[in-house]
């Protein structure tokens, strides 16, 4: 799960801060990872050029592991981030279906993976 930002200005920024925005349904709660997916601290500010992309990557596992321990609904969330030139948010999105999906989707690879290692073909 991955928030990405494009400065499509002249003048360069910093990013102070990236996020997912909950909805009334959370009591418009933030949703603020502060590990990326590497398990790294992320650190802010990042410096963003112009015409610059940044872009983190957090575990999906981990945001969910942040929706369920806080009782959160996650269904209607919106990535956003806080720069210098003020707050730019995304489009909103089931951001609960979508880690569900990216951990069921890694765990059936890793069993796959796991079955195809222990296959052992008749000689």
């Amino acid at each position: 799960m991955s928030i990405e930002i494009t400065n499509a200005g002249r003048l360069a920024t910093e990013i102070s801060q990236m996020a997912f925005q909950l909805s009334r349904l959370d009591d418009r709660k933030q949703v603020l990872m502060f590990r990326d997916v590497l398990g790294d601290l992320v650190t802010m500010p990042i410096q963003l050029a112009p015409g610059a992309t940044v872009s983190k990557m957090f575990a999906a596992g981990a945001v969910l592991d942040v929706l369920d321990s806080n009782g959160f609904a996650g269904t209607e969330a919106r990535p956003y981030a806080i720069t210098g030139h003020g707050r730019t948010e995304g489009d909103q999105f089931d951001l609960r279906g979508r880690v569900q999906m990216l951990v069921e989707t890694a765990e059936r690879k890793s069993l796959g993976q796991t079955l195809r290692a222990e296959h052992h073909p008749h000689r």
